[in-house]
């Protein structure tokens, strides 16, 4: 937590492109790009080229266990 939010980067550092599952953002939460401060749907897979970048800022959400 950083300010109040929560916030998810997601860096594929290999060669090839890949896919990440995310589990735990509530649904109803608010999120942003963190990059770009644009309103996203809340991420359920993230699919990165090789070396890509993610970043979420993730507002309204309880922690799911």
């Amino acid at each position: 937590m950083y300010g109040g939010s929560r916030w998810l980067f997601v860096v594929n550092s290999g060669n090839d492109a890949a896919t990440f599952k995310v589990t735990g953002v509530a649904e109803g939460a608010q999120v942003e790009d963190a990059f770009t401060g644009k309103a996203v749907e809340r991420p359920q897979q993230i699919n990165l080229p090789a070396y890509g970048v993610a970043g979420f800022k993730i507002e309204g959400d309880e922690v799911k266990r």
